[in-house]
């Protein structure tokens, strides 16, 4: 698989073992990062997941992009679809696709379906069921939600409690308006995801569809759980004006490595980060993880 960062897509390079990232890394490095050299003194974090893994670092004097007050959704942002891939790639335990969609005449207000589709994860949750979900339209314009869920739940149940909960009165759609199926490797929801990111026309909100609201969400106390963690404060060596990397920074290097002896092995250009706030190595993290147990080890 493919050590890709940021948006980049996964090809299909050979994943690399850890001691193949710190070759690609070139070797320790030393302890002084010449791309930090010169700038104020912050603080790193490097955070492994089950299938890839971040950087993020602070730096005196810089400000970090973000916050401020949450707008109001009005489409599916660039940013939210990177997150949405994040989650769904790394999140683990997720076992069964629910489908549920809405009859023949469905509403048009998106406050009406979300409270649909919270009164249906709450009729999950009771049952045990925690999942990850998305929500995209169809041809006509009718919503309808993928739901990957932790356990398996019944058909009949589920199709009963959905028909209920959305009341459309319609027996034809009592019958088909849910779809179970199992997922058949570990993986899969990151899979579906990327092909769903890929539907655009299927994000796009239909004329006449009002406060559409969140498009993917996690639900029943699902979680992405990080599998490795290494922090690191980097101080200021007074006597040369360097600033000294932290384990997190060494971490960083190496990733970044194996992620540009991947790219090379694939004919791509070579990856460069912007240096402000970190970066995101896809399909990285079993490597790192190799890597962070090794150098724990060799303490």
């Amino acid at each position: 698989m493919d050590c890709t960062a940021g948006s980049g897509a996964s090809g299909s390079a050979e994943r690399m073992g850890a001691a193949s990232a710190v070759t690609a890394a070139g070797g320790s490095g030393g302890l002084v990062n010449s791309r930090i050299s010169g700038r104020g003194v912050g603080s790193s974090v490097l955070t492994v997941y089950p299938l890839d893994a971040k950087e993020r670092h602070t730096q005196q004097g810089i400000r970090r992009r973000g916050g401020g007050m949450r707008q109001k959704v009005a489409g599916f942002s660039e940013d939210s679809k990177r997150r949405m891939r994040f989650t769904f790639r790394n999140v683990v335990g997720l076992r069964v696709l629910l489908t549920l969609t809405y009859p023949g005449q469905f509403s048009t207000d998106g406050r009406e379906v979300k409270r649909h589709w919270a009164n249906m994860r709450r009729w999950l949750s009771r049952r045990g069921v925690a999942g990850a979900w998305f929500m995209e339209f169809q041809e006509r314009g009718a919503p309808h939600f993928h739901c990957f869920l932790t356990g398996e739940v019944a058909k009949e149940e589920v199709a009963a409690a959905w028909y209920q909960i959305v009341g459309s009165g319609d027996h034809r759609h009592a019958r088909a308006g849910t779809r179970i199926e199992a997922l058949r490797e570990l993986h899969a929801a990151g899979a579906y995801a990327a092909k769903y990111l890929k539907k655009q026309e299927q994000k796009e909100v239909p004329e006449g569809f009002s406060d559409v609201g969140r498009f993917w969400g996690l639900f029943g106390g699902l979680a992405v759980q990080p599998v490795a963690e290494v922090n690191s404060q980097e101080r200021l060596d007074t006597s040369t004006g360097e600033v000294v990397s932290g384990g997190a920074v060494q971490a960083a290097r190496v990733m970044r490595g194996l992620m540009n002896a991947r790219r090379r092995a694939a004919g791509r250009r070579k990856f460069k980060d912007s240096g402000r706030q970190g970066f995101t190595g896809y399909d990285c993290g079993p490597a790192m993880a190799e890597y962070l147990d090794r150098v724990k080890n060799d303490v």
